[in-house]
């Protein structure tokens, strides 16, 4: 069964307080400048980016509020930039742990309990540390993983990744609109970057404590 399938069937069947989570590396961003030189353009080191998708059924209220919207589904987006950051197990479970204390204060998740989590086969997700964070975020958070879905090499694309699509255009444009104020050199100015016109809809951008870069 293809991927998208298995997960529009879980959308299909995601009760109240459940959340589906996609989380996934970027390829690392380089350097985007208004005017660059081909001296900058080969020195250019990478800006990690490591982003996730979080979605929960809508309650009656909102559909009903919302009579153009053609999904039960909310779908919001939370992108986490480092300077050269590891791409590695402990750092990939520090960033899960920081998404989860964001949307335990955000008021549309307070009734959700348990989780799904989705991510491809790479060793930061799929190692023995990662899981071993799983299994204690629960006396943390008081969110309990009911399935970590690792998908097969290559039939993960999701809705995620088409995020990082538009993500990288609105970057772009920002560069190009700030004529040299909004150069990206650095997880910085890739944040304000990111932040710019103010950001794309639904998503939310943060920087990586320097203890992980």
């Amino acid at each position: 069964m293809l991927f998208s399938s298995v997960l529009q069937k879980l959308y299909d069947n995601l009760a109240s307080d459940e959340i589906v989570i996609i989380l996934d590396w970027k390829m690392k961003l380089l350097s985007l400048l208004y005017r660059e030189s081909m001296e900058a353009f080969f020195a250019k080191r990478g800006i990690s980016l490591c982003g996730a998708l979080v979605a929960r059924k809508k309650t009656q209220l909102e559909i009903e509020s919302e009579s153009s919207s053609v999904s039960s589904i909310d779908v919001k987006f939370f992108d986490f930039v480092g300077d050269h950051t590891k791409e590695d197990s402990p750092t990939t479970a520090s960033i899960a742990e920081g998404l989860f204390q964001t949307i335990t204060t955000m008021e549309e998740y307070k009734n959700i309990k348990s989780y799904y989590l989705y991510t491809d086969g790479a060793g930061c997700f799929s190692g023995t540390e990662f899981a071993l964070w799983l299994s204690g975020l629960a006396s943390t958070t008081g969110m309990r993983c009911i399935r970590h879905h690792v998908s097969e090499s290559g039939g993960g694309k999701t809705t995620l990744d088409c995020h990082f699509s538009y993500l990288m255009n609105h970057l772009l444009k920002a560069v190009k609109e700030g004529q040299g104020s909004l150069n990206i050199t650095d997880s910085s100015s890739a944040l304000r970057a990111l932040c710019h016109d103010g950001g794309l809809p639904s998503s939310y951008s943060f920087k990586l404590p320097s203890i992980l870069t």
